[in-house]
């Protein structure tokens, strides 16, 4: 394993472990085995390092989305792959999504890293299956918008919701469990005709 490929595996385990404001250069550096001078020499900052983490991630995603989103199977079955997808890559790192945004807030030009063609693509076969008849005539981008923010709030608001819903660590974590039965059965009420 390379230098760079030990930085990041120690920073997504400090990342996921102590959230993104919690990690610290210098624990990265002791959980990959190195000092914080070389930490710095790879990736100078924690922004540098998250931001290579989460565009790996991106890269690891959408591929594996995309092989859904063009197959023959109904738009609301790629919907709900997309949450089952969506949901497991939220689980297993629960920080990224409040650090892209709070990223895209400070640093309004990562948003060119985000890739859009997809969702353009996406965009328009909803609309063609409106076209057809198989949904209901809806502004896909609102709809879009609804479901990543119903995915990714349960994650951002995590202390909240627990403290709400007087919710100990596993009972939330089964809680998020059972949403993705939630988002599914929102999506085939909205949609269907």
């Amino acid at each position: 394993m390379s230098t760079e490929e030990k930085i990041i595996q120690a920073a997504e385990k400090v990342f996921l472990r102590d959230g993104y404001d919690g990690a610290r250069m210098k624990v990265i550096a002791e959980e990959a085995g190195l000092n914080k001078a070389l930490l710095h020499y790879y990736f100078r900052s924690k922004e540098n390092l998250f931001e290579k983490i989460a565009k790996a991630k991106m890269q690891e995603f959408l591929p594996t989305l995309g092989a859904v989103l063009f197959t023959d199977i109904s738009l609301i079955e790629k919907l709900e792959h997309f949450i089952d997808r969506y949901l497991d890559l939220l689980s297993q790192n629960p920080y990224m999504p409040l650090f892209l945004i709070n990223t895209v807030h400070k640093d309004p030009d990562f948003i060119r890293n985000l890739p859009k063609e997809f969702l353009q693509g996406f965009l328009g076969y909803f609309k063609l299956e409106i076209n057809k008849g198989n949904i209901r005539n809806i502004d896909p981008r609102q709809f879009i918008l609804s479901l990543i923010a119903m995915c990714i709030f349960p994650f951002v608001a995590k202390p909240i919701a627990k403290h709400m819903f007087d919710m100990e660590e596993g009972q939330y974590q089964q809680f998020l469990e059972d949403r993705r039965g939630e988002l599914k059965t929102y999506v085939r009420t909205l949609l269907s005709n």
